[in-house]
């Protein structure tokens, strides 16, 4: 008899539980070639306890460590439980279980990695965004109706305009170009691998926006590619590669050129009060730039 490993299906680990897909799901998604091995049937009993442990959690977020079964707190948690011994009883099940559990475990601990070291796990883990993503990088169908002839503004007039509430992309603003001259604030590479640039008026350093430029590994269909490409590697020449531990500091001013964006406001840093950006960067000239 294989007993499972003590400390891994505990009902006080919330960082496993909470929010985690069912042990077949990771498994299928992070080892694709082990997927002959698995019978979902073998793994009901767990993958039943995680979606229960986990309704558990959204209604009592503190629990006291223990067995998880004693955790549910009911006849059906116990007898899940004892459907889960039996699934360990037969030591081909119990062997994939543990591979499989080892599997999760390690690419967790690899997200942890990402957060201790962001530049060495930076190229494992990264990926593009996800949210309104094809209206972001000019992917999408409605990419052919922006007018690309840049209008030239202020951040000052941008912010002061009246937010669409579309996920597609929204007639006027996120079909036009626009061209600012902006204070440079503060910059930082984000999950996504966007740069994420806050810049400010002139006249009003207050009056912060966002604007962003995409990593060309994320923009394979893109309409306006190559100008992303040298919009992004004109920052850098100008300013520098930004930190993705933190907000690197600027100083100076640059000529930004990019399409209107409605983001949702989810609290960024810099954002606007209508969430108004420029998204993407197609041009980032006329730069005076210095870590501050």
């Amino acid at each position: 008899m294989v007993t499972r490993p003590r400390g891994i299906l505990r009902s006080g680990d919330d960082g496993f539980w909470r929010g985690q897909p069912s042990l077949v799901t990771q498994t299928h998604l992070i080892a694709p070639g082990i997927e002959g091995l698995l019978n979902p049937g073998e793994f009901a009993p767990w993958n039943e306890l995680t979606h229960a442990r986990q309704a558990q959690m959204s209604q009592a977020p503190h629990v006291v460590p223990g067995d998880v079964a004693s955790g549910i707190g009911s006849e059906h948690g116990a007898g899940l439980a004892g459907k889960c011994r039996e699934t360990v009883n037969s030591p081909r099940r119990a062997a994939v279980i543990v591979t499989a559990l080892l599997v999760v475990a390690a690419f967790t601990a690899a997200g942890v990695t990402r957060q201790q070291h962001p530049a060495a796990a930076r190229g494992l883990l990264a990926q593009c965004g996800v949210e309104r993503w094809a209206v972001k990088t000019l992917a999408d169908p409605g990419t052919r109706k922006v007018n690309f002839h840049p209008r030239k503004t202020t951040i000052s007039a941008l912010r002061r305009l009246t937010p669409t509430q579309t996920y597609s992309r929204a007639t006027g603003v996120e079909r036009r170009t626009y061209r600012i001259r902006a204070r440079l604030v503060e910059a930082k590479l984000e999950q996504d691998e966007d740069f994420h640039l806050v810049v400010a008026d002139p006249r009003h350093r207050s009056r912060t926006m966002i604007v962003e430029f995409p990593a060309s590994n994320c923009t394979r269909h893109s309409l306006k590619r190559t100008q992303m490409r040298r919009a992004r590697r004109a920052f850098i020449n100008a300013c520098g590669r930004p930190s993705s531990s933190s907000f690197t500091h600027l100083q100076g001013k640059a000529t930004i050129t990019g399409v209107g964006f409605f983001d949702f406001n989810h609290g960024q840093t810099g954002i606007a009060p209508n969430a108004i950006e420029l998204h993407p960067v197609l041009r980032f000239s006329k730069a005076r730039c210095s870590p501050d």
